[in-house]
């Protein structure tokens, strides 16, 4: 029968066995999760028009990993193509009443 301490070695050893980086690079995949969520969910705002609530869940995806700076900046530039292609558009049938700035 293993005691404690030799059953948290065993632990130990296993861990390190099939899980190598895991275990030595655990303190950086605990945000894995909650920061795929934020990243998905940013893109997901994006995509529905909703650009204030997307970049709020953007800088959230950001605190908890900076380099998803990189899928903030693809969907700041999938709202931004699409905002682009509404102009033209609106251009295209000669609405100006949609174009807000003029």
């Amino acid at each position: 029968c293993l005691h404690g301490n030799d059953r948290a070695a065993l632990t130990s050893a296993f861990v390190l066995s099939f899980f190598p980086l895991l275990y030595f690079f655990v303190f950086l995949y605990y945000t894995d999760i909650i920061s795929t969520f934020f990243v998905l969910l940013t893109y997901l705002l994006a995509l529905q028009g909703k650009n204030w609530s997307s970049a709020a869940a953007g800088s959230f995806a950001v605190l908890c990993r900076q380099t998803n700076i990189v899928w903030v900046g693809f969907s700041a530039a999938v709202a931004i193509l699409d905002f682009f292609l509404l102009i033209l558009s609106a251009v295209a049938r000669g609405i100006k009443g949609l174009l807000f700035f003029c």
